[in-house]
């Protein structure tokens, strides 16, 4: 349907009826009737308006200006602004805190963000966000807000309380946009070089997953997160992305840890799984490995709690070379029995019994049934 020129930010009110449309050309926001598919009112604002989001119960549009270094607030029950408040340099974006006290705005022009209170309507205070900050979003919990900054390749992430940059993760090419996920684990960035979206953890601060949503050019330029998607406009491409927030346990991305250790050393382990607890990763369940590294040690001292298994191939391999060659058809069948087995009583069952392995006047058979091996 036609707009006026250049529409750019969309925001959708809570009850869904109405999505209000930033027209950067008109210098003004279009509010669209979603039951009818029609414009029902045009508000002028500030100069080439770009960037907008609404209060959490949908009263009020906040509109960044960025030819008038302004935010319009607009009252959407008169379709009215009732206030312009001054910001930084050529505002952007702007992103509400969840319990609407709080509008973030992100300056490209003076590498801030300002934060207007809501009450007051006035920009109280403006937070140091890199070079040339762009998009914007802001924590479920409020204490930090994620810039994304498109010259350095970054996110910045700074705590709305005091101010300073808590931490700056490097992510791809040109990153445009930048939502957080509403339960706050992870913040999704639009990469616009690579085609890209960049999944950050926000418990360490680092991508724990790159999403490709086409080859260069595709050009990912706004997102919006649900709890069970997230949508990615291809401004290059003319396509809408959806990625499932919560991929198959197949597809999950996983902790890699690689480091030049002494192969036997329990200390070299212990530094190794310490450094994987730092970025994130959580006891594991089952630990399998060979019976003679020093890793059994380090599991234990780091991950108490973790089951550990030895690989049966081994074990099976010890168990044989153990025996007189006569009886290793017979061993290997009745380990493979225990290999497969459900569980201990299973195995136990007349049903499931192997046969018995043949026998040595040396080493009896009954010795591959052993409690350690089981």
């Amino acid at each position: 349907m036609p707009t006026g020129t250049a529409p750019e930010g969309v925001a959708v009110a809570p009850d869904g009826r109405h999505a209000y449309i930033a027209e950067n050309g008109s210098a003004q926001v279009s509010v669209l009737d979603t039951q009818t598919n029609k414009i029902v009112a045009t508000v002028p604002v500030g100069t080439s308006p770009s960037g907008v989001d609404l209060s959490p119960d949908g009263s009020f549009l906040y509109v960044a200006n960025g030819g008038s270094n302004s935010v319009s607030v607009l009252d959407t029950r008169t379709n009215r602004v009732t206030a312009s408040i001054p910001v930084g340099t050529s505002p952007v974006s702007v992103a509400v805190s969840r319990d609407g006290a709080m509008a973030y705005v992100a300056n490209t022009g003076s590498g801030s963000v300002s934060v207007i209170d809501a009450r007051t309507r006035r920009a109280v205070r403006a937070l140091p966000a890199g070079r040339t900050p762009g998009g914007v979003a802001v924590s479920p919990d409020g204490g930090s807000v994620y810039v994304a900054d498109e010259v350095a390749a970054n996110v910045s992430v700074v705590a709305t309380h005091s101010g300073p940059r808590t931490a700056t993760v490097p992510v791809g090419e040109g990153p445009f946009d930048v939502a957080v996920a509403p339960d706050g684990r992870s913040a999704y960035v639009a990469d616009l070089g690579p085609g890209n979206i960049s999944v950050i953890d926000t418990r360490i601060h680092r991508v724990s997953a790159t999403v490709a949503v086409g080859p260069p050019g595709t050009d990912p330029f706004n997102l919006a997160v649900t709890p069970n998607a997230v949508y990615v406009t291809n401004q290059g491409a003319g396509t809408l992305t959806i990625i499932d927030p919560k991929p198959s346990r197949s597809s999950q991305p996983f902790l890699s840890a690689t480091a030049r250790t002494a192969w036997e050393s329990a200390g070299s382990w212990a530094d190794l799984l310490r450094d994987c607890a730092r970025r994130g990763m959580r006891a594991p369940v089952l630990a399998i490995g060979d019976g003679a590294l020093g890793f059994w040690s380090a599991l234990n001292e780091v991950f108490p709690q973790a089951m550990a298994q030895r690989r049966w191939f081994r074990k099976i391999a010890n168990v044989v070379g153990a025996l007189p060659k006569s009886a290793h058809p017979g061993a290997k069948k009745a380990l493979a029995e225990i290999l497969r087995a459900r569980t201990r009583p299973w195995l136990r069952s007349p049903r499931s019994r192997p046969p018995t392995a043949p026998s040595s006047p040396k080493r009896p058979g009954r010795c591959l049934s052993g409690r350690s091996e089981r």
